[in-house]
């Protein structure tokens, strides 16, 4: 009779953690930032694991590298979104802010390039009421700059500004009333800090 020849099974021991590492980075792409700081993690334990084991290792990398991916996909991804909705915001804003802006900044320049009638046109505000104005700011010089610190709009066309006008010779604050009526901008009141 012939001999069988006898093998000895020897129990393989497997490395789970290199495992998980990449099923956690494959489903990484579906939960931001947890499952591939997961695989990460996981990889680093799988890698360690595999000089016990000698197996795991390919595995635990795969995982690592697709963690890292997902997560500066979706670090990516959220800055992209973010940025979009910021500049979507200011978009919106410019276009409701700078027209009465645009219509204070007007008055200011007629007022101290002594135009005072260009003024009258262009606003709703008495002749007294631009000859006052023109008395308070005449010492300052030319209007250099107008700037917006707050913005409300209480109604479709009713508007009401604060912030700051640059002068020649220094600044001042000042709070504004602007009505708008067919795309056009008028100024209907308008003071000026001390």
């Amino acid at each position: 009779m012939s001999q069988t020849p006898s093998y000895r099974l020897t129990p393989t021991t497997t490395n789970g953690f290199g495992l998980a590492s990449l099923i956690a980075g494959l489903a990484s792409f579906c939960t931001p930032f947890v499952g591939g700081l997961t695989a990460i993690i996981l990889g680093f334990l799988g890698i360690r694991r595999s000089r016990e084991t000698h197996t795991g290792k390919g595995m635990s990398i795969a995982g690592m590298v697709l963690g890292g991916i997902s997560i500066l996909s979706w670090a990516i991804f959220w800055s992209t979104i973010l940025t979009a909705l910021h500049l979507g915001k200011a978009v919106i804003n410019s276009a409701t802010v700078e027209p009465p802006r645009l219509a204070v900044e007007q008055l200011l320049r007629d007022i101290t390039g002594n135009n005072l009638s260009g003024a009258a046109a262009t606003s709703g505000i008495s002749p007294d009421g631009l000859s006052t104005l023109h008395d308070q700011v005449k010492d300052l010089g030319l209007v250099q700059n107008v700037e917006n610190t707050t913005f409300n709009n209480t109604a479709d066309s009713d508007n009401s500004l604060q912030g700051v006008v640059t002068f020649d010779k220094g600044q001042r604050h000042y709070t504004a009333h602007v009505s708008s009526a067919a795309g056009t901008y008028r100024v209907t009141s308008l003071a000026i800090s001390p």
